[in-house]
């Protein structure tokens, strides 16, 4: 506060021509409107540069779009008209503005003694915010002016009882870098106006200490300053009266306002800002639950076992495909790739030796297989043995991931037996037929009698099995072992677990009931057999459809009655399904992908003398699969051709369940159907 007494300050509230001025000092808007003019006085004479000319509007303007900026700035609000439209010339309201403008005829916002203002005038250069509480027109009030790095307060009665009004919140100048233009930002308060502050009188009302009263009828008010010394403070400080005190060195008082964006600590502009991001965040966390649980949620039947935890295996792997499907799409790397980088990554266990089992890996003629050897104990005989290829869609997994590792030394122990994992390449480092020439070599390799000897294996006791396209190159290599005249060791039993044996009929009762099946959907089916047959992606649709077996395909007339689903399958099984034969498709496809036809690729479409050499077989199906009927003719064939075979049929199982045994991907199905083949595996080999 200055030392020297300060002048008297006069308010006029008058209504006048219109007038195209805004003049804060040397700065100067344009509006057209009728104003409220406050000269506002320091403890000094002000130069023309200094001195602060405030006009606000009352009317309804028009304005440019720049102006209308201005007067957001200002913090205004636009007029509404009587109907409820916002006026299209943006009228503002003031704070001594009538309800209803005469001559527009648009209703204006009221302004109670809550009303809160922001005024930034030009001070030598420099913006100085001036923060006055109170209502000014509606409630009469008190101002207190200073000059340059000083504070202002402005209390108000209102029309509550003499001598009572509502706290005066302390305010601060200091200066601001933003060079933005001269605004008032007006919060209105929630109190009524009297008819005659209608008109626009301002009554005297109490002020804090340390205020100036404000005094006036009609269209005219002084401010009466307050005695010497009244309400002084050390610098730096706040009044306890809530007037606030100078600020040294340009930072914040003590006890003062904050400056513009900067909520009081625990008032109710900082509570606000905290309930509404509150607010947002569970709006969010809400909105994320939302999107997740329709990612994750699968309809699913009521037989399938532990669904919640399928859904979430299911969730997962369709996100991780899909995001290896982004970067094949950015063409940084091929999905497949990816997709079985990461597996590895996260699962690939090191060829190690356990107390029980003796694990190691070896070549066999060029393939890479891993061995499991239980112990040897003493006056023991040969061994029995499996020769184990895992699945994964000719593409994925490997002999070395934790999954087929714990289901290979399970078998070890289990039965007592030498279990060589056979490593094949995968998709797309190679195609069709290098798989099934890798899977080939080594079991011929392992059937030698040296080797054998080397592994102390009985040649009379040794099984092939697979799981999904380990099933199927199982199949394939079992056929072909049987044609070969001059091998002398051939496999004794075949164990195929949820094989996939056909790429004729994609609509088969399966196909069409487990169409959206989570682990092996059928779209994600017929990828896999386009990636193992090296193909293009826009054939989908086409196979998805039966176009490549239509009966005007020549090529695949042959093979029809091979694979007639609708007198190889029980009722069980067809229910109210229908074949899908196209009558014209697309012989074209069949042309490019000649593999579709290949008994190597296809076993199930092989011939009847081929199926009669097929050793003593077990074949495992589960009901929630797309490949369910492929195991279930292919079980119908062999029977058809005098071939004993075991169809272990599981109702609430899904595909690939048996080798989720081992935490979190832990299912009671998969246990139980591992249970169910090893038994079957130990009573026959």
């Amino acid at each position: 506060m200055g030392n020297s007494p300060v002048s008297s300050t006069t308010i006029r509230v008058s209504r006048v021509p219109p007038r195209n001025t805004l003049d804060l000092g040397p700065s100067r808007m344009d509006w057209n409107r009728s104003l409220v003019t406050a000269f506002i006085s320091p403890s000094r004479p002000l130069g023309s540069a200094e001195k602060s000319e405030l006009r606000l509007d009352a009317g309804v303007p028009v304005l440019s779009a720049k102006s209308r900026h201005r007067a957001r700035l200002l913090g205004l609000q636009p007029l509404k008209s009587k109907t409820g439209g916002v006026c299209p010339r943006a009228g503002l309201a003031a704070a001594c503005s009538a309800p209803t403008d005469s001559h527009s005829g648009f209703c204006q916002p009221k302004v109670g003694k809550g009303m809160r203002a922001w005024v930034w005038g030009v001070r030598g250069g420099s913006w100085w915010p001036l923060v006055a509480f109170g209502g000014l027109a509606h409630g009469g009030g008190a101002l207190a002016a200073h000059g340059r790095g000083q504070a202002a307060s402005c209390g108000s009665a209102g029309r509550g009882r003499a001598g009572e009004g509502p706290p005066a919140a302390p305010a601060a100048v200091r200066t601001t870098a933003r060079p933005s233009p001269a605004g008032a930002f007006l919060r209105g308060g929630r109190s009524e106006a009297s008819p005659a502050e209608r008109r626009g009188e301002l009554r005297g009302a109490a002020s804090p200490p340390g205020g100036a009263a404000l005094r006036g009828r009609g269209g005219e008010a002084q401010i009466r300053p307050p005695p010497p010394g009244a309400g002084r403070q050390p610098a730096g400080r706040g009044g306890g009266d809530g007037s606030a005190g100078t600020s040294s060195g340009g930072g914040r008082p003590r006890g003062g306002a904050l400056p513009r964006g900067e909520p009081r600590r625990g008032g109710p502009a900082h509570r606000g800002v905290a309930v509404a991001a509150m607010r947002a965040a569970w709006v969010l966390l809400t909105a994320l639950a939302a999107l997740s649980a329709y990612y994750v949620y699968l309809p699913l039947p009521g037989t399938v076992s532990d669904p919640w935890k399928l859904m979430l295996l299911d969730a997962t792997f369709r996100a991780v495909q899909q995001t290896c499907h982004l970067i094949h799409y950015l063409r940084l790397s091929h999905h497949l790739i990816v997709l079985n980088y990461l597996i590895c990554t996260f699962d690939k266990l090191k060829s190690v030796s356990s107390e029980d089992i003796n694990i190691t890996d070896a070549v066999f003629d060029g393939v890479e297989v891993r061995v499991f050897e239980p112990p040897a104990k003493r006056d023991e005989g040969l061994k029995r043995s499996v020769v184990y290829i895992h699945g994964g869609g000719w593409a994925l997994a490997s002999a070395r991931t934790s999954l087929y590792n714990n289901l290979c030394r399970i078998m070890a122990e289990s039965l007592n037996a030498v279990v060589v994992s056979v490593e094949y390449r995968l998709v797309p480092e190679v195609c069709f037929p290098e798989q099934f020439h890798d899977a080939l070599r080594a079991t011929k390799h392992f059937l030698q009698p040296d080797v054998l000897a080397e592994y102390s294996v009985d040649p009379s006791r040794i099984a092939i099995s697979g799981d999904s396209a380990g099933g199927n190159l199982a199949a394939a290599v079992c056929q072909q072992l049987s044609k070969d005249e001059h091998l002398t060791i051939r496999p004794k039993l075949q164990a195929l677990i949820y094989p996939v044996l056909q790429a004729f009929d994609f609509n088969t009762p399966s196909y069409q009931q487990n169409m959206n099946m989570p682990v092996l959907p059928r779209y994600v089916m017929i990828n896999y057999w386009i990636d193992y047959f090296n193909g293009n992606y826009d054939l989908a649709h086409s196979l998805l459809i039966n176009n490549h077996t239509a009966l005007d395909v020549g090529q695949a007339l042959s093979f029809r009655g091979r694979l007639n689903w609708t007198s190889l399958l029980p009722s069980s099984f067809k229910k109210n399904y229908k074949p899908v034969i196209q009558t014209t498709g697309r012989a074209e496809i069949i042309q490019e992908l000649p593999a579709l036809l290949d008994v190597r690729a296809v076993p199930l479409l092989a011939e009847n003398e081929t199926l009669q050499l097929q050793p003593k077989t077990y074949i495992l199906t589960c009901e929630n699969d797309v490949l369910r009927d492929d195991g279930v003719m292919y079980a119908k064939r062999l029977e058809n051709a005098g071939v004993e075979v075991t169809l272990d049929h599981f109702d609430d199982c899904f595909h690939g369940c048996m080798i989720f045994t081992i935490w979190p991907t832990d299912f009671s199905a998969g246990v139980q159907t591992r249970s169910s083949y090893i038994k079957w595996l130990d009573e026959n080999l």
